[in-house]
């Protein structure tokens, strides 16, 4: 099927159905007919996880704006073993960044905590989601990262979802270099400023603990750096 009028732009819809109309938030209305200058008749790309990727029909009606989707570009994919990451919130612009980066590396789920030296508590968790959805539209994943509400970080090490954990833990004895992950897998990396000594305690306990390398490395640099070894380890 040939689309005249037919955009790149990549639209998350949490549910749709092939060949039938589906109403499209106001805020994703904005975006395609005021920022990209879209019209009736124009065709996008809609995906999720479930039905994945189609080309849309954009539709303007009295009752809103509806996509109609019309040909499947790229089948669901059965889902990659979960890889979590789980961090410490510091400043607004850098978790941000952690969050778009982390999406872009494929990230299953992301688990933000709160721990001795975390020095920013209040996390919007609603505008963190939508940066890891314009993330996945950007750069092609079908899938759109979990984003937990914060726990107290002794609290996540209580339940510890069950995959195979590893804590960022620089200048300890115990730690071993990130060449060896398994997958299913998660990474915890710490605040500015690393875990107290009872952290460390704790973390020994219920997580393998590894290094980076040799320099200290900050917060988002910690997070980056350990999913990207652990890409080129298990293959994504």
């Amino acid at each position: 099927m040939r689309h005249h009028n037919k955009s790149n732009i990549r639209l998350f819809l949490e549910s749709f159905v092939p060949e039938l109309p589906s109403a499209i938030s106001p805020t994703q209305a904005h975006y395609l007919l005021h920022v990209m200058r879209l019209r009736h008749g124009y065709f996008i790309k809609v995906f999720n996880c479930s039905n994945g990727e189609f080309y849309a029909r954009l539709e303007q009606r009295k009752d809103g704006v509806f996509v109609i989707p019309t040909e499947c570009i790229r089948p669901s994919e059965s889902p990659n073993p979960p890889t979590w990451l789980a961090f410490s919130p510091i400043k607004p612009h850098l978790t941000h960044f952690i969050i778009e980066k982390a999406t872009e590396l494929g990230v299953s789920d992301m688990q933000l905590f709160f721990s001795d030296f975390t020095q920013i508590r209040e996390v919007n968790v609603p505008k963190l989601r939508a940066i890891a959805i314009e993330a996945s539209e950007q750069c092609e994943r079908l899938s759109i990262p979990c984003i937990r509400e914060p726990l107290k970080l002794s609290s996540f090490l209580e339940n510890l979802p069950n995959v195979h954990w590893f804590a960022a833990v620089e200048r300890n004895e115990n730690a071993v270099p990130i060449y060896a992950l398994v997958e299913p897998a998660g990474i915890i990396i710490g605040p500015e400023g690393g875990f107290s000594e009872h952290e460390k305690f704790i973390l020994s306990s219920h997580t393998q603990t590894v290094s980076l390398g040799a320099n200290i490395l900050r917060s988002e640099t910690a997070a980056i750096c350990a999913l990207s070894r652990l890409r080129n380890i298990v293959h994504w």
